[in-house]
């Protein structure tokens, strides 16, 4: 029995499948990419793509779930330490020493500073977009 999720009300494109394992692990599959889910004889869940299939035996399973995505590929993170306002975005907890830094949507640098324990990064200068505020190994999205 095969099921296809292009049928379900909501944008496809803002939207993925995601598959709960008893691990608590999970796999997420695009609804752009109109995925099919297959139930085998073999008790498999076999979710197939314009990339490929994936097999899941179903005592691995806990749920299929739906998310909502940025339609623009990069999922909101809240975090510990970074706030932003529209104008500021603050960091605190950072080491001495480390750099911020700014890119714009296309990847470009737009800023860069050294930190403090507690530091701020004026972006009031900076035209309405989407950029990545980027400290350590974290990134961040922000919209202005």
């Amino acid at each position: 029995m095969a099921v296809s999720l292009m049928s379900l009300p909501m944008a496809a494109a803002d939207h993925n499948l995601v598959v709960n394992f008893t691990d608590g692990t999970s796999v997420e599959f695009s609804l752009g990419e109109e995925p099919v889910l297959t139930y085998s004889e073999t008790h498999q869940l076999i979710v197939t793509t314009a990339t490929g299939n994936s097999s899941y035996e179903f005592d691995s399973l806990v749920s299929l779930t739906f998310k909502e995505v940025e339609p623009d590929g990069i999922d909101k993170v809240n975090a510990e330490g970074f706030k932003y306002n529209q104008q500021t975005a603050s960091f605190t907890g950072l080491e001495k020493n480390s750099e911020i830094r700014v890119f714009d949507a296309n990847g470009r640098l737009i800023q860069s500073q050294k930190a403090d324990k507690a530091t701020s990064v004026n972006l009031s200068n900076l035209p309405a977009g989407i950029y990545i505020v980027k400290f350590g190994n974290q990134s961040f999205k922000v919209k202005k």
